[in-house]
């Protein structure tokens, strides 16, 4: 897969040459590789972290997460390539338009030069000859003869002219057919990355569908679910002891009942005990989930300081911020991190999207507290 779209750069080589100065596509077709190079690392990690899971037994939760983690990444890369196959086509139009122009301006050349050679050969002989004999004296000869003199420089540039436009005709067509290959190559990726997407969603659905319905998965898996919370709060107590040297205060308790959304959406998880909205297992839900439309940006709900900018088993991308106090706030199932630990932040500062849902929660010294009396 890394070779093909490889390949696709290499194609493209000549065209970057054709437009060597301010080319806003050119710029654009450099920005979107560069994002798929950092893409493709990121998918073949994943895919090697699946595939050890995979081997083991155990590690449903995990090897869930990551499964879903892996269909994000592969969706973002899919669009990615489609993103530049459409650059790559209105790569080719461009060399298109610009090769009909050149063309124009090459057969016009071509008929100039053409007259001129047609003339060149019926009079080359008597134009010096005529200057003699119809001169009146030498001064008269000696402009003649520098006129025609001009009349060969000129007929040399002409010349020139019309073998550097039959070879930017040549570098044109060139970078169309590496266009065309790079686009090929593209599309050859995208295709297997969609059939790769699909053979994913159908694991992801029957593991899903051997949690909801079997038994001793179901069992085993909310003891992972358990385990996996047990891990996050003893994730937050080392949080607040760190914290607790140099704490700041931003007057979180004061906000109560006024705190902003992180999110626009509808809540379909409550706080306390629920039906998990993926995994349809019974859990203590120590926060709520709340489902958006679109991708979303998501937003801080008061000032603080970033303690986790990470994954977490159980909790996909999840950032935890130190409001001061021992109040922690938690942004959990997040599709994209816009923000690292120790980042100091304010109301309303974006930590990354989420185009699912977002798992929202409010601590206070480890203790989860119902978001419903905090939220505006």
């Amino acid at each position: 897969m890394r070779k093909l779209i490889k390949a696709a750069i290499i194609t493209g080589v000549i065209f970057l040459r054709l437009n060597a100065q301010n080319n806003p596509l050119r710029d654009s077709i450099d920005l979107v590789q560069r994002q798929l190079d950092s893409t493709l690392q990121r998918l073949d990690d994943l895919t090697r972290t699946v595939n050890e899971l995979a081997l083991k037994e155990k590690n449903s939760l995990e090897r869930l997460e990551m499964l879903k983690e892996k269909i994000l990444v592969t969706e973002n890369l899919i669009s990615q390539l489609e993103s530049q196959i459409d650059r790559r086509n209105r790569e080719i139009n461009q060399l298109n338009a610009q090769l009909a122009k050149i063309l124009d301006q090459e057969q016009r050349c071509r008929r100039l030069l053409s007259k001129r050679l047609i003339s060149i050969y019926k009079y080359s002989k008597i134009f010096p000859l005529q200057a003699f004999l119809t001169s009146k004296n030498l001064p008269e000869f000696y402009r003649r003869v520098i006129n025609l003199r001009l009349v060969s420089r000129s007929d040399h540039r002409l010349l020139l002219e019309s073998m550097e436009l039959n070879q930017q005709v040549n570098l044109h067509r060139q970078g169309i057919i590496a266009a065309q290959m790079a686009t090929e190559s593209l599309e050859t990726a995208a295709q297997a990355k969609r059939a790769t997407l699909m053979k994913d969603k159908e694991e992801e659905g029957k593991m899903l569908t051997q949690i909801r319905t079997e038994k001793a998965k179901r069992s085993a898996f909310q003891t992972e679910l358990q385990t996996a919370a047990e891990r996050l709060k003893a994730l937050i107590v080392e949080l607040q002891i760190r914290a607790s040297s140099a704490e700041e205060r931003h007057d979180f308790e004061k906000n109560k009942g006024k705190l902003p959304w992180p999110v626009t959406g509808s809540v379909i998880a409550s706080f306390g005990a629920q039906i998990h909205p993926r995994y349809r297992t019974k859990i203590n839900n120590n926060g709520i989930d709340i489902k958006v439309t679109t991708a979303s940006p998501v937003k801080v709900v008061a000032a603080g300081k970033v303690s986790y900018a990470d994954r977490f088993v159980s909790y996909g991308n999840l950032v935890i911020v130190d409001h001061g106090e021992g109040y922690f706030t938690l942004y959990a199932n997040l599709t994209t991190l816009e923000t690292v630990a120790n980042a100091l932040v304010s109301a309303g500062t974006v930590i990354g999207s989420v185009d699912d849902y977002l798992h929202f929660e409010i601590r206070k010294e480890g203790q989860p507290l119902n978001p419903k009396y905090w939220l505006e």
